[in-house]
């Protein structure tokens, strides 16, 4: 599992490198390439979060909880949809934001014991890569 995360790093740090060490290549559709991989990635995050949804309708009974699990998973999908819509300089700063939301969500699943812990480990570590690289994609 490790090694799938680390793989999906790859094109954040190949982009965002671009950005910083090739000034003779157009600096626009490389920020698109990468704002569109976060996008993506944001989107396959939200999986993470219908999953959890979905196991828990196993042990809450509640209706109105069980549709919040849900609708909070498709968030990330939309949101991330939503920035390749607006000015490229906002949709960084929607994905970084976002990022940070979905960690903030992985955290208090872990506490609540519905997520392991080498999960969380890995989204953070992963999470303080990402996030330099969308911020160097939006300030280039």
């Amino acid at each position: 599992m490790c090694a799938l995360g680390v793989a999906g790093l790859s094109p954040f740090i190949l982009l965002a490198a671009t950005l910083i060490f090739f000034d003779d290549i157009p600096a626009r559709p490389i920020q698109f390439a990468l704002l569109s991989y976060g996008a993506t990635i944001l989107s396959f995050l939200g999986g993470t979060q219908w999953v959890l949804a979905a196991a828990s309708t196993k042990h809450i009974t509640r209706e109105k909880s069980v549709f919040w699990g849900f609708f909070v998973s498709v968030i990330p999908s939309l949101v991330g949809w939503a920035s390749l819509l607006v000015p490229i300089d906002f949709g960084y700063f929607i994905l970084v934001a976002s990022f940070a939301a979905i960690l903030w969500l992985d955290v208090r699943a872990t506490l609540g014991s519905l997520l392991p812990e080498w999960y969380l480990r890995l989204r953070i570590a992963l999470t303080l890569i990402v996030v330099p690289c969308l911020v160097i994609g939006g300030v280039s």
